[in-house]
């Protein structure tokens, strides 16, 4: 069971939390093909490790990191993408990716 963890701003995550950037209107301007597929889908990471650095790096003053459990029948997909360390891309239904969550969150110190 592939697992990966996801950068949240608040300890208990919603639908809307793993809703990608492309449904909510969040584009580039003058996106290429590869912008749009991988906008189409949440970033999330191989290590909490990773994830706890990146919310660092983006000196994010709340965060929270979450466990994503992908079970093998489950209809998301993933792939190894951007050049960020440990840096996944997934696709799939909210609710289907806030269903694999696995608590508790943990709380990124700053």
């Amino acid at each position: 069971m592939p697992t990966f963890y996801r950068i949240l701003q608040h300890e208990q995550p919603v639908v809307v939390d793993f809703v990608s950037q492309f449904v909510l209107g969040q584009m580039l301007n003058e996106p290429t093909s590869e912008d749009i597929r991988l906008a189409a889908g949440i970033s999330a990471y191989n290590t909490q490790a990773q994830a706890m650095n990146k919310a660092d790096v983006l000196q994010m003053t709340s965060a929270y990191v979450v466990q994503i459990d992908i079970p093998e029948a489950a209809k998301i997909k993933y792939e190894r993408t951007t050049r960020s360390t440990g840096h996944h891309t997934l696709w799939g239904d909210p609710g289907d990716i806030l269903a694999c969550w696995v608590p508790p969150a943990v709380r990124v110190r700053r």
